[in-house]
């Protein structure tokens, strides 16, 4: 039973689709939202819909040049996973088209426009599998634990790290606060329409209480209800009372 009036603002970490789409369905059946926010804009969704046959074609097609030790380098599966559909919108339009829920892309498109048309001639050619394949080799489960044991260090104490090394210190760029504030904007608009909104974005826009305003921050008043979609806690959906222990552990 989702939490009364309160906003559910879900963090993952991109990319880590096998590990987290399940958790992430479930975790939207128990919230059972009126609205689905998700942090893509709508130019990425179309333009990697249209684009998705042609760039596994010339991904199959480069790495088909490689010997079969570099096809299994771990790099090209990150690539892979980093020109599909991501999971948060794909989880989140499957579940909409369910059950009736509207899903919104609310990001702006500004990057989306100057980076994914080109990814076909910069990311995915000959030359870049071969810089790729030639970098060190490492676990791909590996990198992921990393990257969730880096969040969950964040989110229970984003003021332990000073600002030279904090995660958050890429909010300092004009483009990225503004983005943030634009983010707070358009899911605030929502917001005053349908307060059981759940967004779905990545992990630093939940962080609360750093140096840096994030998403969170910036909807304060609407008092979320902030979620990190964590491999180690999978199975934190279970009841929003134990979500919202989860959040008061983390702090401890």
């Amino acid at each position: 039973m989702p939490v009364s009036g309160k906003p559910i603002l879900v963090g993952t970490v991109h990319l880590d689709r096998d590990a987290m789409q399940g958790p992430l369905r479930r975790l939207l059946e128990e919230a059972s939202p009126g609205v689905i926010a998700v942090e893509i804009s709508p130019f990425s969704v179309s333009y990697r819909n249209k684009m998705q046959a042609r760039w596994r074609l010339a991904l199959s097609k480069n790495s088909a040049l490689l010997s079969e030790k570099e096809r299994a380098h771990p790099g090209l599966r990150l690539l892979e996973l980093q020109i599909g559909i991501p999971f948060e919108w794909g989880v989140s339009v499957r579940y909409g088209g369910e059950r009736g829920v509207r899903v919104l892309a609310i990001d702006s498109g500004r990057l989306s426009r100057e980076e994914i048309p080109f990814w076909e001639e910069r990311l995915l050619c000959l030359e870049n599998l071969d810089r790729i394949v030639k970098l060190g080799r490492f676990d791909i489960e590996d990198h992921f634990e990393r990257h969730h044991k880096i969040a969950r260090e964040v989110i229970a104490a984003p003021g332990r790290f000073s600002q030279a090394v904090h995660p958050l210190r890429w909010l300092e760029g004009n483009y990225w606060d503004k983005r943030e504030e634009m983010l707070a904007v358009r899911l605030r608009r929502i917001l005053k329409i349908c307060r059981r909104t759940v967004y779905v974005g990545g992990w630093m826009h939940i962080v609360k209480g750093s140096p840096y305003k994030t998403l969170a921050d910036r909807l304060s008043d609407f008092e979320p209800v902030t979620i990190f979609l964590d491999r180690d806690r999978p199975a934190l959906t279970r009841g929003y009372i134990g979500v919202l222990e989860y959040e008061k552990d983390m702090k401890q």
